[in-house]
């Protein structure tokens, strides 16, 4: 019997090296903009004041108030050290995702020297086709789209756990590995359910692997059984009575937006399920045949996180189904199906590579294992991160601690219970608004609505103070500063509030698309800004303009109707102050004028200008995309001439 190799020290410590050399390339690097960064980041910014939550309905972190903490209390003391929570929140983050793929390639090192060569060589092959050809998600994805930090670390502990459960098996025997893979299951209990389940099942997996090898070696199974039934009690206890456990459960039942690029749902994810549980099947086949020919413990292992993935993969589909959890908890196993596809793929291809007698014949240096693994190692990993960054981490930390400088320098304090906003400091919200929740502290319900969606404040006198770039259009004015350092300005919004009064009375052309703001309350109906204008997202839509300064005789409208082959007609109906100014249809595929009609004198309310578009249908219901709002037009501009 060959029971495989124990990596080196030698190659761990290379695998490090190249771990903090990926890490220090891309400490930089910045992939994704989802509002789970900002929540993540308020968690660790709260944690990092003094380490004390103190409030624990804080209105800036809403659900955030009961989410398992561990993972933020190890990113709050990572930014503690590098004087960052922003920093250290993706330090952690980069840290997690680099260890699930070292932990990969150490398990492969664990196969006899040849198989192991040849399979981790297999592993880097297939890693750069996927990132030039198959764009598949595997784990590194969950940074770029959404901000999976919290499931991130915790399946870096989940892989941690594996590798120190081979080891500890090998060194000491399986009961020594049962523990380890409990205390694995606890500590992931205060991080993130999804992991946690998986290492659970890979206990179940591995107990039951063991049982069936004890009754073959061993005729007192009764001996072994009972304890063996106790283990993995004992850690689904500890499981549940957590109250993190209970909190996780709840997040589960929420349904956010998730998608994959190159499988479907669930046709695709099934299929991916099944491949996984049939590949996991073959590997635990092959430990299991009589005379121990291919007893090598990784591949028990590895057989047993494949078979909990897809497992309880399936398992969530089907609860789905009957209202337990969501599509959304399904869909976030498809990381780690993924990337168990290609590692279980590469070590089958390596050994079937291996039967071939020429290759089989070749002798690689012993000297040469340690250090190619590591350089394969780097490659995989590089392989797992994205092409390109969108954003520099070093400029959004510049900006937060100019920021928590401004606010420590201790301007105008606010004498009422209004509270501050931060706006105009990226083209992309998430940044305002992590910084408005986590350094302004304010409450969700302004936040979320005014800077997050529509990155416009609608209401200047929800707030006291609007923290921006100097010289940001709107959001700062000299005679409205109450401080400022070089990179910030600190405005008064109530000021600010009487400058825009006064330049509405003024407007004439109103700019419907994500660069521009409408005066508060002036439209109804009408959906989040875009680029190219805001969608009509019910069949009756209304703008009015309430200060005109001036009686204009013409209207003005730029629009894109929403049509496609499915949807080739959509009609309009325009009244302005309840008379009726235009009646017309649209074409797929039809030229499409700007809108220009005489309009009536304006009223004492001024203009009120009202859309009726009769065939608005959303594009759910044609089978475009999941979005159900029903669309008819984008309005881009209304011009009062």
């Amino acid at each position: 019997m060959h029971s495989g190799t124990v990596p080196s020290k030698l190659m761990v410590c290379l695998m490090f090296v190249a771990l903090a050399l990926l890490v220090a390339l891309n400490i930089d690097a910045l992939w994704g903009h989802a509002v789970d960064l900002a929540h993540h980041y308020v968690l660790v910014f709260r944690i990092g004041e003094q380490f004390n939550l103190g409030n624990p309905t804080d209105p800036s972190m809403g659900e955030m108030n009961f989410y398992p903490r561990l993972s933020h209390i190890v990113a709050a003391v990572a930014g503690f050290i590098v004087g960052s929570p922003l920093l250290g929140l993706h330090l952690t983050a980069l840290l997690s995702l680099f260890l699930i793929w070292f932990c990969y390639v150490y398990l492969l090192g664990t196969l006899p020297r040849a198989l192991a060569v040849a399979s981790i060589v297999c592993l880097a092959v297939l890693s750069f086709l996927n990132k030039r050809v198959f764009h598949l998600e595997v784990h590194g994805s969950e940074l770029v789209d959404n901000y999976f930090f919290s499931q991130l670390m915790a399946q870096s502990v989940t892989m941690l756990v594996i590798a120190i459960g081979l080891l500890s098996e090998r060194k000491a025997g399986r009961w020594c590995a049962y523990f380890v893979l409990v205390m694995g299951i606890f500590i992931n209990t205060g991080i993130h359910l999804l992991p946690t389940l998986e290492l659970l099942g890979v206990l179940g997996f591995v107990l039951l692997v063991d049982g069936i090898k004890v009754r073959r070696t061993d005729p007192r199974l009764r001996v072994w059984l009972l304890p063996a039934l106790i283990v993995p009690a004992c850690a689904l206890a500890g499981v549940l009575i957590n109250p993190a456990f209970a909190a996780m459960r709840q997040i589960a039942d929420n349904n956010g937006g998730l998608g994959f690029d190159r499988i479907s749902y669930p046709v695709g994810l099934i299929t991916v399920c099944l491949a996984v549980m049939a590949m996991s099947f073959v590997a635990a086949w092959a430990y299991l045949r009589p005379h121990g020919q291919y007893a090598w413990p990784v591949l028990k292992y590895l057989s047993a996180l494949g078979m909990a993935m897809a497992t309880l993969c399936l398992l969530q589909m089907v609860l789905a189904q009957f209202g337990y959890g969501s599509d959304y908890a399904v869909k976030k196993y498809g990381n780690g199906l993924l990337t168990q596809l290609l590692v279980l793929a590469s070590a089958g291809l390596g050994a079937l590579i291996l039967r071939r007698p020429r290759i089989r014949a070749l002798q690689l240096p012993g000297w040469l294992f340690a250090p190619g693994a590591a350089v394969l190692f780097f490659c995989i990993a590089t392989n797992a991160t994205p092409r390109k960054s969108d954003f520099d981490v070093s400029e959004l930390v510049q900006l937060e601690k100019s920021m928590i400088g401004l606010l420590a320098s201790q301007y105008t304090p606010a004498v009422s219970p209004k509270q501050d906003v931060v706006i105009g400091l990226s083209k992309e919200p998430t940044f305002d608004y992590m910084f408005t929740l986590a350094i302004a502290r304010t409450s969700r319900k302004y936040a979320t609505p005014e800077i997050f969606y529509t990155h416009a404040i609608t209401d200047f006198s929800k707030y006291d103070n609007v923290i921006t770039a100097p010289g940001t259009p709107r959001y700062d004015s000299p005679q409205c500063r109450r401080n400022s350092n070089r990179l910030l300005v600190v405005d008064s919004a109530a000021c600010l509030a009487t400058l825009a009064q006064e330049v509405e009375k003024q407007q004439t052309a109103f700019d419907f698309t994500s660069d521009s703001t409408l005066p508060v309350g002036s439209i109804d109906g009408f959906s989040v800004p875009e680029a190219h204008g805001r969608w009509m997202q019910t069949p009756q839509a209304r703008f009015t303009w309430l200060r005109p300064s001036v009686a204009p005789n013409t209207l003005k409208v730029k629009i894109t109707p929403f049509l496609s082959a499915e949807h080739p007609r959509q009609r309009l109906l325009i009244k302005v102050n309840g008379q009726r100014v235009y009646e017309g249809e649209f074409l797929y595929e039809g030229l499409v004028e700007p809108i220009q009609v005489a309009i009536p004198a304006p009223t004492e309310r001024g203009y009120v200008v009202e859309f009726d578009a009769p065939d608005a249908i959303s594009p759910k219901a044609l089978g475009l995309s999941e979005d159900t709002r029903e669309l008819s037009f984008s309005v881009k501009e209304l011009t009062f001439e």
